[in-house]
């Protein structure tokens, strides 16, 4: 329970500020996330997740949120619940929208194109993709996310029997 007045929060008999244990619940979450989704413990790495996001919430994190539901969202596409992890990437696209933090909106299309990627949606993908490669275009974005993206646009064309021009198509 929250001590009210003092910005400080019980937890395990220790007091300690919010933002601080949203952040311990997300720095443990993301490596035990890779550990758990290596041995499909899915299970725990939802729970992980959801106490740093009931944390965020508490203490109106609104980035914070975004990025640990996008990390459900991921949870689910490697547990092969592509509906929800739709669902989750769109949510967490929604609170970056609202903020305006271009990065993290780019990451969310590329998650959600990489979803329709692997439904099958070819066109829903590209249309996904292509709005995240116009914000990391914008904003100058470069490294892992542009690889992502890019090859997640060539499999798009590919499969539609289509060839990829990143000229062409920006």
């Amino acid at each position: 329970d929250a001590i009210k007045g003092r910005g400080v929060i019980e937890h395990n008999k220790l007091r300690v500020f919010p933002i601080f244990l949203a952040w311990t619940f997300a720095v443990i979450a993301v490596p035990n996330t890779s550990f758990a989704l290596s041995y499909k413990d899915y299970d725990k790495a939802l729970e992980y997740h959801a106490r740093a996001l009931v944390i965020r919430e508490d203490i109106g994190d609104n980035r914070g949120m975004g990025i640990t539901i996008m990390n459900i969202g991921d949870v689910y596409h490697y547990q092969g619940d592509i509906n929800k992890a739709v669902d989750y990437f769109k949510r967490s696209l929604k609170i970056f929208e609202e903020l305006g933090t271009k990065r993290e909106m780019a990451f969310s299309l590329t998650n959600i194109g990489w979803v329709f990627l692997h439904k099958s949606d070819y066109d829903k993908a590209i249309e996904y993709l292509d709005k995240s490669l116009n914000i990391q275009k914008e904003i100058g974005l470069g490294g892992e996310l542009l690889l992502n993206t890019t090859t997640c646009l060539n499999l798009s064309y590919k499969y539609l029997g289509e060839k990829y021009d990143i000229d062409k198509n920006q």
